[in-house]
């Protein structure tokens, strides 16, 4: 089959227009998954950041536990809570739930449901030792020595979603 100069330079020219839109389409797609990258790892900068600086006498290290930590930490909620916003939006639908039991989980000790919305509870942040009578049954509670490693952990716990984008 002989193919004429007309025919070979149409075959030249749709092949580079073929070649120059897929070369700008690859790169599009690249574009945007790096800026999506780039906003996930903006959105845990911030999340970070923003615990850090406003729980920094506790957390990570307790070098400076309040007296009254209900009321500290409750002077932080509204800034922690807006990170927490913001973060959220930045993580895969199925790790949001995660992420919102673990939220829930920091800033509500009784982990009823009907509170999470409107109910911040932090004693399981408070040193606390006691018996419950619960069906009969004496249940001994004591978190003396634990309330801190509890905070650090429930912290953490938020954390790591950090890792996960």
């Amino acid at each position: 089959m002989n193919l004429s100069a007309y025919e070979i330079a149409l075959i030249s020219v749709g092949g580079t227009i073929s070649g120059a839109l897929m070369g700008a389409w690859i790169s599009y797609k690249l574009a945007v998954q790096l800026t999506e990258i780039s906003a996930r790892r903006e959105a845990a900068r911030k999340i970070l950041s923003t615990f850090h600086r406003e729980l920094s006498e506790i957390y990570p290290y307790p070098i400076k536990w309040p007296e009254n930590i209900t009321v500290f930490l409750e002077s932080k909620f509204a800034v922690l809570n807006a990170a927490v916003g913001e973060f959220r939006h930045y993580l895969p639908d199925k790790k949001r739930d995660n992420f919102d039991r673990a939220w829930f989980g920091f800033y509500n000790a009784t982990g009823r449901e009907i509170d999470n919305k409107n109910c911040q509870c932090y004693l399981h942040y408070i040193p606390f030792s006691g018996v419950s009578v619960v069906n009969g049954k004496e249940i001994h509670n004591d978190n003396t020595k634990t309330y801190k490693e509890d905070f650090k952990k429930n912290i953490d716990a938020l954390l790591t979603f950090t890792k996960q984008i």
